[in-house]
């Protein structure tokens, strides 16, 4: 599947074969990402060729966050790649944990071993907004945990307007990742009306969180 990237031709590949990425290969890509649960990752020496055939970044992502998913990411970043100047380098890893009840109940130690893993970069996605309210403050320890540790993190689906302070780790304010999803009457008047992920899903929302963001706050800058 082809999506554009900051201008760029970029390729998303879900559970690819060896086939899949040389064939990605052959076309006018200019970078492919890979997504998977991590299962077909578990030997390493697929994961060895699928680095060697052109695979460079890889988003892991599963509804549990178990030794799979670890094991997965270990063995990428275990393997190497040269570049066309000859430096030996690591595939990008992103490890992406889904904001479930089960997740949620067992967040710090999960985040920990994501980060003792060396992973690139963190993101949690929110799929159940109904329960966002009652996540925010947990998120942004772990966003303060992950710091600590030098390693950025990045929420999904959660409006700018609930995350102060916190704003640079909305994934949804990069171009590339803006979303175009149903608002709130009072979305209309936000700076931010056309990135934030918005509220759509939820029922109810009390007033007086989520107000309107009128000025520019932040440089659309990636870390």
């Amino acid at each position: 599947m082809f999506i554009k990237y900051d201008g760029k031709k970029n390729i998303l590949l879900n559970e690819p074969t060896i086939k899949d990425i040389e064939q990605a290969m052959n076309s006018s890509a200019e970078r492919i990402k890979v997504l998977s649960d991590g299962k077909i990752f578990l030997e390493q020496d697929f994961v060895h060729t699928i680095i060697r055939s052109g695979a460079r970044v890889f988003r892991i992502e599963s509804r549990f966050v178990d030794k799979t998913g670890f094991k997965a990411m270990e063995n990428i970043l275990f393997s190497s790649y040269k570049n066309k100047s000859g430096q030996v380098k690591k595939a990008y890893v992103e490890a992406a944990i889904q904001v479930t009840p089960i997740n949620l109940r067992n967040m710090g130690n999960i985040v920990r071993r994501i980060c003792d893993i060396n992973v690139d970069r963190v993101i949690f996605k929110v799929v159940n907004k109904e329960k966002m309210l009652t996540t925010t403050n947990d998120l942004k320890l772990m966003i303060d945990y992950c710091e600590r540790q030098d390693k950025w993190s990045l929420t999904e689906n959660i409006p700018l307007c609930i995350m102060d302070n916190y704003e640079y780790h909305v994934s949804e304010i990069y171009p590339h990742n803006s979303k175009k999803e149903n608002k709130r009457e009072e979305c209309k008047d936000c700076f931010y009306k056309k990135e934030c992920p918005g509220f759509e899903g939820m029922n109810v929302f009390p007033k007086k969180d989520g107000k309107p963001i009128n000025q520019m706050q932040l440089d659309y800058q990636t870390k």
